[in-house]
Parts: structure tokens; sequence; C-alpha cells
């Protein structure tokens, strides 16, 4: 580490991330500048950002304010910070319907570590399986949120048929992701399905000798007759 900081010429601010009182300077991959504050970070779990970033901070700095280096695009970085100054699940990034935006920010603020935004999405998350229950399972199962990929297939796979076969229409988050997962979801739902049939028939009702049994209960006590006939015919040639 050199005994005086690096000064970087400014590249592009984006508004409103340009502020004039500014402490912190984001810099996304792609070269372009965010002037924020560091106290949003922290509001947004970003400790951890902030604690590793001290290097970054050490070496870099533009017109004196410290630089912290972030593995995302301009869009990206865009969309985090405007999320990180709100913290509300009613922020047009999770509402735009722009799935692949939405975990692109998920997966920039779980590498950061900036928990509160985490724990925005997954709300946000909650709220939207209904309305898009495939690419909420694909975004799921891409961030490893095990609880949420299970909710997402037991709500997938209860869905009746006309519902079920829409809910497959094609999504572009499909290309984010191997064919086991597509595949579980597949298998899930044959699963479910059988299930629901054996337990449909356990309720259904029929008459036999006067009686009203399930079928069930009527097809175990034909096997139990026939079984019982095998043994009798068994013995008697003995």
């Amino acid at each position: 580490m050199s005994g005086q900081p690096e000064v970087q010429d400014s590249v592009t601010h984006i508004p409103p991330f340009n502020l004039p009182d500014a402490d912190l300077v984001i810099r996304s991959i792609d070269n372009v500048d965010f002037r924020v504050h560091r106290t949003t970070f922290v509001m947004a779990g970003g400790e951890d950002l902030l604690a590793r970033s001290v290097q970054d901070m050490e070496e870099i700095t533009l017109d004196g304010t410290p630089v912290v280096r972030m593995d995302a695009i301009q869009d990206v970085v865009t969309e985090l910070l405007r999320v990180c100054y709100s913290l509300d699940i009613a922020h047009p990034v999770f509402q735009s319907g722009n799935v692949h935006m939405f975990r692109r920010v998920v997966e920039t603020a779980t590498t950061h570590g900036l928990t509160a935004v985490v724990l925005a999405a997954r709300s946000f998350w909650k709220t939207s399986l209904p309305n898009d229950p495939l690419s909420m399972y694909l975004v799921a199962a891409n961030l490893n949120w095990d609880e949420e990929t299970k909710a997402a297939l037991q709500y997938l796979s209860s869905l009746q048929p006309p519902a079920f076969v829409h809910s497959l229409i094609y999504t572009a988050e499909l290309e984010q992701v191997s064919a086991s997962v597509y595949h579980e979801l597949l298998k899930q739902r044959h699963q479910y399905q059988a299930t629901r049939r054996n337990d449909q028939l356990s309720h259904i009702m029929v008459s036999n000798g006067g009686y009203q049994v399930t079928i069930i209960e009527m097809v175990g006590k034909y096997i139990e007759e026939y079984l019982s006939l095998e043994k009798s015919v068994r013995q008697r040639d003995q």
C-alpha cells in the first residue's frame, strides 16, 4: 500500500447520487461514480461493506473523498442505492416487474452484506409470489433462498391445470438457472398431484353391501378376501 492515496480523475456522477456533502464514493465495475453518505450504508446493513473496503478507501480518493469499488454495473448500482435510501418494498425496483433487475440488485446486496436491502427484497418476494410464481421460484432458487424456494414449489404445485399451465409461460429467468431447477418443479408438481388424487380417492364413498365405504377401503377389503381365498385353496390342495 502506497504512502499517499491515489487520486483518480472524476468520472460520471449519476444524479441524484452526486451529492455535494457526500462522504463516500461508490464506483461501479464500469467506472461510474456515485457520491453518497456512509450513514445510508450503515442503515442498509452495510457495515461489513465499509469494513471490507478500508483498503480501497485508504488507497483511492476522488476529490478527497474515499472510493469504494462495487462489482456491479452502473444500472444495478443505481437501483441498489435507490433501495438503500428508501428501504421500502414499494420501491420502483421492486414494483416495476423487472425480475431480472430485481435479482441482480439482490445478488449485489447479498454479495456486499446489505442485509436490510435483502430483508426488504424478501418481503417483496412474498407479496409477488401469486402474481408471477414461476419467476419468483427461479429467483429464489438462483439466490439460494431455501425457504422461499420451497414455498414457491408448493404454491406452483398446488395450482389447478389452467392456472399451472399459464404460470409456465416463458420467462427470461429460465436462462439463469440449470435444467435441474426446472426439473425439480415438474417433479414436485407430479408428486403433489399423485398425493392429491390418492387423497380424493380416499374420500369417495361407494355402496358395498348396503354400507357406505371409501374406494380405498373397498379395494383393501377385496384384496383381503382374495388373499384369504388364495390361502384356503392352497390348504385344500395340500
